[in-house]
């Protein structure tokens, strides 16, 4: 998103992505008033946060790093905004193109993106409601995974990534498994802020906690008395879905 046109019409321009790049370079050239390019940038990241698609950032995040091993403090403002916005990426430019320190830049980055998510842990939780009798099973039964100390992730299970992202666009602050057996979108879903594994499934296989266990084991998630909230999604016509809960215990 890289012209003031693209902007104005950015929720209709998100419905047809699978991810959205903010281009600020262009766009603090292009915005009629360039100081609005803060409140712009956080409208872009929101029309993919809606969605549920990933959004990367880009331009001169961390230019300071091209010579030093260290941000300034301002960069270090900048991206912890970025992030806390909701972007889920951090394109680099000169920093790894012409840069001295890239495995420094990776790091800071890393850094403060841990920051962002010490602070989400922090706010007081929201309530929730039952999800037996809650209309929006799903959405409670992900708020009631929040609450439970014992449910360590939520799981999706997911073969082109729509399912993926509806789950995504909650943000639950609970770690989320992706789990799809189409190796593009495994590689699609690098982009979201999950542990994706790719499982060898037939999609017709009804037995869905199996196929969380064998994913749970492979990232070598293992605990007696922990479990994950599964949640799969079947579409029972062309405009509805519904969606089955599951707590499924961690591989001992």
């Amino acid at each position: 998103i890289e012209t003031r046109q693209a902007v104005a019409e950015i929720d209709e321009i998100a419905a047809q992505c699978d991810a959205l790049m903010v281009a600020r370079g262009d766009l603090w050239a292009e915005l009629e008033n360039p100081w609005s390019l803060p409140r712009v940038t956080t409208r872009i990241i929101q029309a993919g946060n809606r969605l549920g698609i990933p959004v990367v950032t880009a331009t001169q995040t961390l230019s300071s790093m091209i010579e030093r091993d260290m941000p300034s403090r301002a960069e270090v403002d900048e991206l912890y905004f970025l992030l806390h916005e909701g972007s889920d990426a951090i394109m680099g430019s000169e920093e790894f193109a012409i840069g001295r320190f890239p495995r420094e830049v990776v790091s800071a980055i890393r850094s403060v993106s841990r920051e962002v998510d010490a602070e989400r842990r922090e706010l007081p939780l929201r309530a929730y409601a039952d999800p037996r009798h809650d209309f929006d099973r799903e959405r409670a039964g992900i708020a009631w995974a929040e609450h439970a100390p014992h449910v360590r992730c939520v799981i999706a299970i997911s073969n082109f990534g729509g399912n993926a992202r509806k789950i995504y666009r909650r943000r639950q602050r609970k770690p989320l498994v992706i789990i799809t057996n189409q190796p593009g979108t495994a590689r699609y879903l690098q982009l979201f802020g999950a542990h994706v594994v790719l499982v060898d499934y037939d999609r017709s296989e009804l037995n869905h906690a199996e196929i969380a266990q064998v994913a749970l084991a492979a990232l070598g998630w293992r605990g007696s008395d922990e479990s994950a909230l599964l949640v799969v999604r079947h579409r029972i016509s062309a405009t509805k879905t519904t969606s089955k809960l599951e707590e499924v215990p961690l591989p001992t």
